[in-house]
């Protein structure tokens, strides 16, 4: 085994006629470590618009970072906060926070709805900060000292 890489703060996909698509582009999901799904569902956006280029129809491959934009990188970045948020506290507070029901509704409800966006308001993933977000600002602080 090797360490995959999680896609960065600002993700680039595509460069000139270049394209990277799963584990190669960071498409790990940084909350399980899986990856075959955003593989397949990055190579379902690349393949037409490799299909353009190739055929003339398109001058690069920036419609697939489109692509990536609307889909999967809104995902990708709403699992690295509920992995920020899940791994940055210490086991036996996550523990305690994940014996309250309105939690794990939350948690479920952020890992299930779509990426915030302002018809939403991205209601449960704020609901999930809202409720965890103080307790990993606190354990923070005892680790690292104020900022």
């Amino acid at each position: 085994g090797h360490l995959l890489p999680f896609l960065d703060a600002h993700p680039r996909a595509q460069s000139g006629g270049i394209a990277l698509a799963g584990d190669a582009a960071g498409f790990v999901d940084p909350l399980t470590g899986g990856g075959i799904e955003n593989a397949v569902a990055s190579a379902l956006a690349l393949a037409p618009v490799v299909d353009r280029y190739l055929h003339g129809e398109s001058a690069d491959l920036t419609t697939y970072e489109r692509a990536l934009h609307r889909g999967l990188y809104p995902r990708l970045r709403r699992a690295r906060l509920l992995a920020e948020i899940a791994y940055g506290l210490p086991h036996p507070l996550m523990r305690r926070l994940t014996s309250s029901q309105r939690v794990v509704e939350a948690l479920v409800n952020a890992i299930e709805s779509g990426p915030p966006d302002e018809s939403s308001g991205g209601t449960a993933l704020h609901a999930l900060i809202d409720v965890i977000g103080p307790c990993t600002r606190a354990v923070n602080r005892v680790r690292f000292g104020p900022h």
